[in-house]
């Protein structure tokens, strides 16, 4: 037996366990396993997006003693036979009579009968007479094996159905497209990560984006335009100095995304925003890495004490020796106004203030 499957990539996970628990079951009654094997993996589209699919191959023996092989079973409806096969059986079986058993001949109504096949001769057989016919002592676990093997068969089949709407994995959509959505939907409502969203009761312009999209709203050329001038911005400056950067310049380049991916490219124009603002910073440069360690020699400019529902926090506004900023939020007075000092510290943010460049540190201590 050999069958081909176009199913959803996340189904496979169920297909690989039926076919290990039918192997199983084979493996106690002596019986040949199956091969489960994947061709190819593809992306099926689907309007502006697409279903990631796999082409799997089914591959092997059909249950079977004494040299027949169990090919199908007949479920005798008044209508004519329902028929459970493993491969193309003989027309003739669509309207097989219940009463008939080739082994034993007897005129008998039955609910169910087996076709087994040796070669090219095939046999319709009751379930009683499947011991006589066969010589086989336990043939009744062979035959509840055959059954299950056709029903794995089936569930294999019921596999390939495809899924409906955005929150399946297999799921995926025209990156342009998506992106287009996300800046109408900033454009909107504004720019809210999913972390702001959670603390604001706001939705998240992800979210907003996706839900656009499954309502298919119209889409102009100018927001197709518009998304594929931030893709090209990313995959002409996405660095990657960070794991994010990164993550949005691979995704830029990929025609479709999953719905796990959302986040990071409604991110996309908000991040092409900053980088454009960082480059009309008119004073100042940035100090170091994000989470790089360094020791700068600063001279205190400013000293605002904030108050808050968790204590005073001393608000720090230095230079460095070259004139770029420095900014330091500590839980203590630590250092005077006009002080030169040299602090140790991590660099926590890079961020710009009215066109200056600020290095936010933190964990900072005096030398």
């Amino acid at each position: 037996m050999e069958k081909t499957y176009q199913i959803p990539e996340e189904n496979y996970s169920r297909v690989a366990g039926l076919v290990d628990k039918l192997n199983r079951r084979a493996d106690k009654l002596g019986q040949p396993v199956i091969s489960l094997t994947v061709i190819r993996k593809y992306v099926e589209a689907v309007g502006d997006g697409g279903i990631k699919k796999l082409e799997i191959k089914i591959n092997g023996e059909t249950p079977g003693v004494s040299g027949w092989q169990f090919v199908g079973a007949l479920q005798h409806e008044q209508a004519g036979n329902i028929l459970r096969a493993l491969e193309e059986l003989p027309e003739g079986y669509r309207t097989a009579s219940p009463e008939n058993c080739d082994h034993c001949g007897y005129i008998r109504n039955r609910a169910n009968t087996y076709v087994l096949r040796s070669e090219n001769e095939y046999k319709q057989v009751g379930s009683t007479c499947l011991k006589d016919f066969t010589g086989y002592a336990d043939i009744h676990e062979v035959a509840s094996y055959a059954e299950s093997f056709l029903t794995t068969v089936e569930q294999i089949a019921e596999c390939e159905d495809e899924l409906a709407g955005f929150g399946h994995s297999s799921r995926v959509v025209s990156t342009l497209v998506f992106l287009a959505y996300a800046i109408r939907a900033i454009e909107k409502y504004g720019w809210c990560s999913r972390g702001k969203a959670a603390e604001s009761g706001r939705e998240a312009t992800a979210d907003a984006a996706g839900k656009m999209m499954s309502d298919r709203a119209e889409l102009t050329e100018a927001d197709r335009v518009a998304a594929q001038a931030v893709i090209d911005y990313i995959s002409q400056n996405g660095h990657g100095k960070t794991d994010y950067e990164w993550n949005l310049r691979l995704l830029a380049e990929q025609e479709f995304i999953s719905p796990n991916q959302f986040g990071f490219v409604a991110s996309m124009p908000n991040w092409v925003a900053s980088e454009k603002a960082k480059s009309i910073i008119s004073n100042g440069q940035h100090i170091g890495a994000v989470g790089e360690k360094i020791t700068v020699k600063v001279i205190v400019n400013e000293h605002k004490p904030i108050a808050s529902d968790y204590g005073i926090t001393h608000l720090y506004k230095m230079s460095d020796e070259t004139g770029n900023t420095v900014v330091w939020f500590a839980s203590n007075e630590i250092l005077k106004v006009g002080q030169s000092t040299t602090l140790k510290a991590t660099v926590k943010q890079h961020s710009v203030y009215q066109n200056v460049a600020q290095t936010v540190i933190t964990r900072a201590k005096v030398q």
